[in-house]
């Protein structure tokens, strides 16, 4: 009985360093993916995406921090668009890295909200496609020849980037699930400003054209894990 005491008291002993390190955690990693709207002249041309998200929460109190994150999203051109254009396809690639401020109810409780809010660097790259026709090489082993032989391919026809200053502001709530892990949903609006066309006139519509139509906001929804 006295050898099974004091092994349970060097056991707890041994256990409370990293019991104490995982409530004084100042550094959480997250992931996360989601569905992501856009909004505005954006969505005119553009559908919903899908999103990847990971980043690093830095607790500099028990409600107040700092989150670091990137997230890549990637949309389809909408079809009545390729086909005003006159091309097979299109598809936009959204990516940003931001630091925000967040201000949460206790994080050290079962599950808190929290406000975010912060701004960053954005690229967005747009690619139009033709469907055509390119060669592989493929290689029969029992045969021991290589030949070529035509397989379907995308061709870029048109392509476009630009990188720019963005903001977001948004919410989302925790959900602790043990001492070192969580889960969240948040949902932040992004506003991103863009170059100013070099045009006057659109030609596809005759419309003028200025400097807020190459504006994107978006609105991404992210399920994500902190750990």
């Amino acid at each position: 009985m006295r050898v099974k005491s004091v092994f349970m008291v060097l056991m707890t002993l041994a256990l409370l360093p990293a019991v104490a390190s995982a409530q004084d955690r100042k550094v959480f990693g997250e992931i996360g993916i989601g569905p992501t709207p856009l909004f505005g002249t954006a969505s005119d041309n553009v559908g919903t995406g899908f999103n990847f998200d990971a980043g690093a929460l830095i607790k500099t109190s028990d409600v107040f921090g700092i989150k670091i994150d990137t997230m890549v999203s990637r949309h389809d051109v909408k079809d009545d668009v390729t086909a005003r254009l006159g091309v097979g396809d299109g598809n936009v690639w959204i990516w940003h890295l931001s630091g925000s401020a967040v201000v949460s109810s206790p994080m050290s409780a079962r599950s808190s909200v929290y406000g975010i809010g912060g701004g960053g660097v954005y690229y967005r790259h747009i690619n139009l496609t033709n469907p055509g026709v390119g060669f592989a090489t493929v290689c029969d082993p029992w045969l021991f020849i290589c030949y070529d032989t035509p397989v379907a391919v995308d061709n870029i026809i048109g392509s476009r980037s630009s990188t720019d200053f963005g903001m977001n502001v948004g919410a989302g709530v925790n959900f602790k699930v043990s001492e070192t892990a969580a889960l969240f949903i948040e949902i932040r609006y992004h506003y991103i400003w863009g170059p100013k066309p070099n045009v006057a006139v659109n030609p596809l519509t005759g419309a003028s054209t200025s400097s807020s139509d190459v504006n994107t906001q978006m609105m991404p929804i992210i399920f994500g894990v902190r750990f």
